[in-house]
């Protein structure tokens, strides 16, 4: 009773204020409210941008002060309503939200002179944040009960709480020490997807100091960071067969750790595997994983999107069109696919022509049917809306503009696109990361002067072909310069053998 009586007094002092909150099951809401028609709008995205909220809901503009009335309270009621949210997540989710919610109440309480819940709560939120590894608010705990065992004059308490701060103190520096060093080696790849040389060497660098610390000192954070460190610097060094290694061992480590389990985790060491799979051609592999691992992310998410992304191009990579044809299609018709961003659904576009290309010799099952549906020639016309994206999607554009003109024999659409090929070539691809694309555009440009012949292309091509053979495929998620849909080895042997199979022919 004394607690409740604590936190009476300290409520009884303030006047209770309404809340005013967001209720999905609907008690107390109003539904034809405009506060509610405006949270509705922006969760089923019917409003992307202030001038759509408030010419619908106000029929004014965004500087209007009816309008900014409006947001404002609809944001203080979306504020209002974090702190009743249903956590029926996991438990390590509803364990964070439930310290921080108790933590800034036993603050409020500490306020208000309620110190003896206060200091039950923090001890009961203390034991939960160390229980799930939430070292940060384990510390912030400790600060309030080791203040309160000084004033107590409880030395042997004080002693406990001092050195189990300090300890915490240690794990918490050599967390964010881990987290930053992650962060600090993707934050080149938000920029550019080029490889930076000396990036390597850091990575691997940095991982050798949080190996070093984590031998000493036991927390799932830094270890769960030691394995996002790793897989990382290894994906940088091209290292594959590592990555599958560490995102395994990572997968491992949570399963281990049954409290501290996060479906975002998974799919996250998923998503890894999935790409290192997709540069090590292992299909059956990919195949294997995607079945276990689609779960991990919501149904058309962006997460669910961007595995299925990779588990196509393996698909594609490996010679499994039919496969291939399913992912697309699963992709492409889900309802959420609409509301990708336009360079996105381009993409996928350009998957289907790609996968047209490939499966017009080799129609099987009922995919037979995809290649029926896909017009080459709407495409082609539709290419202008692509070409805006000079250093990502047009590399992709210009190869099926040749192949489907190859195709149908048309060596003057192809003579006419050579000029072009060869400006794009010297305007916008880098030796460095555009390496491959710059070769195979050589290869398509040689094909060109030597009058499409088949066995003077193929010779006078040998060297470049060479050089895409001892050069690695290297796609991170977000390049669209690297994107190889076919590999280009793959696919300059399908071109010359179009060129043999038309110089029979003729």
């Amino acid at each position: 009773m004394k607690k409740l009586q604590e936190i009476v007094r300290v409520v009884g002092r303030k006047r209770l204020r309404r809340i005013e909150v967001f209720n999905e099951a609907g008690g107390g809401t109003n539904r034809s409210s405009l506060y509610y028609r405006f949270y509705r709008g922006i969760k089923e995205q019917k409003y992307t941008t202030d001038e759509e909220a408030a010419r619908d809901l106000c029929g004014t503009d965004p500087t209007d002060k009816k309008y900014l009335m409006l947001k404002s309270r609809v944001r203080a009621r979306l504020i209002n309503t974090l702190f009743f949210l249903d956590q029926t997540t996991t438990r390590y989710e509803a364990a964070l939200y439930k310290c921080n919610r108790n933590l800034v109440a036993a603050k409020f309480l500490l306020q208000g002179n309620a110190r003896y819940t206060a200091t039950s709560m923090l001890r009961s939120t203390y034991n939960e944040a160390e229980k799930y590894g939430l070292t940060a608010i384990a510390i912030d705990c400790l600060r309030h009960l080791r203040y309160g065992a000084s004033l107590n004059g409880q030395e042997a308490l004080y002693r406990q709480y001092n050195e189990r701060f300090k300890e915490l103190q240690r794990i918490l520096a050599a967390e964010d020490l881990a987290e930053g060093y992650y962060q600090e080696i993707t934050l080149p790849f938000a920029r550019s997807s080029a490889n930076i040389p000396q990036l390597s060497q850091t990575a691997f660098a940095h991982l050798q100091e949080i190996e070093e610390l984590r031998s000493n000192l036991s927390s799932f954070n830094l270890e769960l960071q030691y394995f996002r460190l790793r897989i990382m610097a290894h994906q940088i060094a091209t290292h594959y067969r590592e990555v599958l290694a560490a995102a395994e061992e990572g997968e491992a480590f949570l399963k281990e750790h049954a409290d501290f389990v996060q479906q975002i985790r998974f799919g996250e060491f998923a998503f890894y595997k999935m790409a290192a799979l997709l540069h090590l051609g292992e299909y059956e592999k990919g195949k294997s994983l995607a079945n276990r691992s689609l779960n991990y992310y919501p149904e058309g998410s962006l997460n669910w999107m961007l595995f299925l992304e990779y588990y196509f191009l393996l698909c594609m990579h490996t010679g499994n069109y039919d496969k291939a044809a399913e992912v697309y299609k699963k992709v492409t018709e889900h309802p959420r696919f609409e509301m990708m961003n336009q360079v996105r659904k381009e993409k996928w576009k350009i998957f289907e022509a790609f996968l047209t290309y490939m499966m017009q010799d080799v129609l099987q099952s009922d995919n037979g049917q995809f290649t029926q549906k896909f017009k080459v020639w709407k495409f082609m016309n539709e290419v202008p809306i692509f070409s805006r994206d000079k250093r990502g999607l047009n590399i992709a554009i210009l190869v099926l503009q040749v192949l489907f003109l190859l195709d149908r024999g048309d060596f003057d659409g192809i003579i006419q696109r050579a000029e072009a090929l060869k400006v794009y070539a010297s305007r916008y691809l880098k030796q460095d990361e555009n390496f491959r694309s710059n070769c195979f555009l050589k290869m398509v440009l040689l094909m060109e002067k030597k009058d499409f012949n088949y066995e003077r292309t193929r010779k006078t091509s040998e060297k470049y072909y060479h050089k895409l053979q001892t050069s690695r495929f290297d796609y991170k998620h977000g390049s669209l310069a690297t994107l190889e849909i076919i590999p280009y080895e793959h696919l300059w042997q399908t071109i010359l053998e179009k060129l043999r199979r038309q110089s029979y022919s003729g």
